[in-house]
């Protein structure tokens, strides 16, 4: 890391730069361009996702805004941008409105802790593991604290039921990250990546000796994202939304 902190400023410096403007932008820049990254895979991955379920199910799916329909994901977040924000009556104002931004802050904080490379890391803690890990259940109370303030009894039926099923697979979660990090030997998630740096390439990654783990974890990240067969808090079925059921607008997009 300081090593290219020394590189970037000395690239500026070249070229008459202040090295308070290094000091700045050395951190913000790299933010940036994760943050930007992150949106477009999103996007993509939204659309790719709504194409394969209209194969699935026999439909075309998105073929409308865009050539075969690549700017519906561009279009709906326009349209969130664009949506009015309603608070109904009756509600917790105060939880209610603050449940969407609680939601949404351990997002870039996690970021944050992710190693992007052996010398970039944000914050590079020797347990940083425990902490990303800490930092994930974070939103679960949100999603309580949301369904709770909407004074609804489907948002709250949805939040409890939204973190049932959080809480069902969030131990095998945490036995799996466990096994890894008792292979790695470290607790530094830095070190658990560099560990698994083999001259066998792919064949070094712990996925082989934790093979098992690894399925956990699969089926664990899609109840987390709430896909097929754990669509259960999405309540689509019912034509409501669970938890969020009263958010609008971005309130909305940053629950989801």
């Amino acid at each position: 890391m300081n090593y290219l902190y020394h590189l970037y400023i000395e690239f500026l410096s070249k070229h008459g730069i202040s090295q308070i403007f290094g000091d700045i932008t050395f951190y913000a820049i790299p933010l940036v361009i994760i943050f930007v990254a992150l949106l477009i895979v999103i996007l993509a991955l939204v659309l790719i996702e709504r194409k394969l379920l209209g194969f699935f199910t026999q439909r075309k799916g998105p073929n409308r805004v865009g050539i075969w329909g690549v700017l519906q994901t561009v279009a709906d977040a326009f349209k969130l941008l664009c949506k009015e924000n309603v608070t109904p009556k009756g509600v917790d104002r105060v939880l209610f409105n603050l449940a969407p931004i609680l939601i949404f802050i351990p997002i870039p904080v996690a970021l944050g802790l992710i190693p992007y490379s052996s010398e970039f890391t944000f914050m590079d803690f020797g347990t940083n593991l425990l902490l990303y890990v800490a930092i994930a259940t974070l939103p679960v109370l949100c999603i309580l604290l949301g369904g709770w303030a909407s004074n609804n009894k489907y948002s709250l039926m949805g939040a409890m039921r939204n973190v049932s099923q959080i809480l069902a697979y969030e131990l095998p979660i945490a036995f799996t990250v466990l096994s890894v990090a008792t292979l790695a030997s470290s607790l530094n998630l830095t070190q658990i990546t560099l560990a698994q740096s083999s001259k066998y390439g792919v064949l070094g990654w712990y996925i082989l000796p934790c093979i098992i783990g690894f399925v956990i974890m699969f089926i664990s990240i899609l109840a987390e994202l709430n896909r097929c067969p754990f669509d259960l808090p999405e309540a689509e079925s019912e034509l409501i939304c669970g938890y969020n059921t009263e958010y609008s607008g971005m309130r909305f997009a940053m629950f989801y």
